[in-house]
Formats: C-alpha cells, sequence, structure tokens
C-alpha cells in the first residue's frame, strides 16, 4: 500500500496486519516524525518512508494494489478577480 503524503505518520497505526506500507512525503521534517512515531510503537506494517516528489521517482517497481492519500490537501490560487 501507497501512503502519498503520509506526513507525521498519524494514520500508519490503523493500518491492516496483512498490508505492507510505503509511505512517502516531500518534507524531510515530518517524515522524521514519522519515523519516530513508528519506532516508538513499533508499527510491523511499515515497510519504508521514503522523501520523495509528485513523480514518484524514488518508489518500488513493484507496484501498489492501494494508494491512498487521507491527509492531503490541494491549493490553488485563481487568478483574476
Amino acid at each position: 500500500m501507497l501512503e502519498a503524503g503520509v506526513g507525521t505518520g498519524l494514520a500508519l497505526r490503523a493500518t491492516r496486519p496483512d498490508k505492507r506500507v510505503v509511505g512517502i512525503d516531500l518534507s524531510a521534517e515530518m517524515l522524521a516524525r514519522a519515523r519516530a512515531r513508528v519506532a516508538a510503537a513499533g508499527t510491523a506494517t511499515v515497510e519504508t518512508l521514503l522523501e520523495t516528489g509528485r513523480r514518484g521517482d524514488r518508489l518500488p517497481e513493484a507496484g501498489f494494489d492501494i494508494a491512498v492519500a487521507m491527509f492531503v490537501a490541494s491549493v490553488c490560487r485563481i487568478r483574476g478577480g
């Protein structure tokens, strides 16, 4: 399972035990907090946490059966009026 925008790893503890998670985020600081949270909780479902951009250039080649983006928000600026 891919969790895009994993942030501090808040949702990782809710992952079903039969799933393995690869979490990605743009922020090294957020990932450091996620790693600490995983270590403290002993979350066995987390395979890896990666700092990567929207292209996902560091993702495993095998692919994913599920992709989620629970805490990701898109923000755009409207031009004009």
